[in-house]
């Protein structure tokens, strides 16, 4: 482990030990959920063969949720991307420059879009409903005209790019986390969605399902279509003592014709987590495992560590 890497291990565990310990927090794939949370998720994805990303790499999410009156929650989240390590880039990748292999090191922070969104409905009942949007606070950069490794701004843009891509696809309920651009160039998207969540009753084996779904809107700011999404989770979780144990599916369909950058119109995981009741902690891991090869340039899977806090 580098020493910037350690400087990223003491910088999230200072974070988890100035959170407001009065809160509770558990996202979405960690049993239970409480009506006030705040939650740090970290999207550690398993890279291909060869590639250089430093441990500490990966998708970063701090959400929050407060209750504004009974059956009214607010919910905010703040997504950021940290990549460091190597680029070793080879004729393949060098357009038709003459240069053999070159090597660059790298470090990219990149703050994705903001959330910020209502919750309706009380969990006891069997539906309730999410809205909400994300601002275009992404950073975007205009690719070099060649595809040349000797070409100015070659290297930034392959850093920049990098972080995009581990963002877009460690989450893909919240792809428009790190979407900057749209299939219009240089246009920018605001995000908007409104999803139903439906819990039937639990079975007589003790198993809890959740079912998510409903549209996300893509809306340019400046030129471009507006694109449409339609966004599915299915979950079902089992409790063992202190003991979390969850399965499910999570995926996002293209509507539109442009399917705005997901091949075959569709991108999905398969997700398996755990989280464990410690009274005043939740810590929980997942693994989420791609059904398609958007993003496989990048990484094959990803794990997720997570951690909140209980109120009383």
């Amino acid at each position: 482990m580098t020493k910037r890497d350690f400087a990223w291990v003491a910088t999230v565990a200072l974070l988890l030990a100035v959170l407001p310990v009065h809160l509770d927090a558990q996202p979405v794939w960690m049993q239970p959920r409480h009506d006030n949370q705040i939650s740090v998720e970290w999207f550690k994805p398993i890279a291909p063969s060869g590639s250089e990303n430093n441990f500490m790499s990966g998708t970063y999410f701090i959400d929050m949720i407060f209750e504004l009156d009974q059956g009214m929650k607010i919910v905010s989240e703040v997504p950021f991307v940290y990549t460091s390590g190597t680029w070793k880039v080879t004729p393949e990748y060098t357009g038709e420059t003459t240069v053999l292999e070159q090597s660059r090191e790298y470090t990219q922070t990149l703050v994705g879009n903001i959330y910020a969104g209502l919750e309706i409905g009380s969990e006891e009942r069997e539906f309730y409903f999410e809205v909400g949007t994300r601002l275009p606070t992404t950073g975007s950069m205009i690719p070099p005209e060649q595809d040349n490794a000797e070409q100015d701004g070659y290297w930034e843009y392959l850093s920049y790019l990098n972080a995009i891509m581990i963002g877009l696809w460690s989450d893909i309920e919240r792809y428009g986390a790190f979407r900057p651009l749209g299939v219009s160039g240089d246009a920018r998207y605001v995000t908007a969605q409104a999803l139903v969540n439906y819990r039937p009753p639990s079975t007589e084996w003790g198993i809890t399902a959740r079912f998510r779904g409903g549209p996300q809107f893509f809306i340019p700011t400046a030129h471009g279509n507006l694109e449409v999404g339609l966004s599915v989770t299915a979950q079902a979780s089992y409790q063992l003592g202190r003991l979390f144990f969850l399965v499910g599916y999570s995926g996002l369909a293209a509507i539109t014709a442009e399917n705005f950058g997901i091949k075959d119109g569709l991108a999905h995981h398969l997700v398996f987590g755990m989280s464990l009741d410690l009274g005043d902690v939740y810590p929980g891991i997942q693994v989420r495992l791609p059904l398609d090869n958007n993003g496989s340039d990048f990484f094959q899977n990803c794990i997720v560590f997570q951690v909140g806090f209980l109120a009383e």
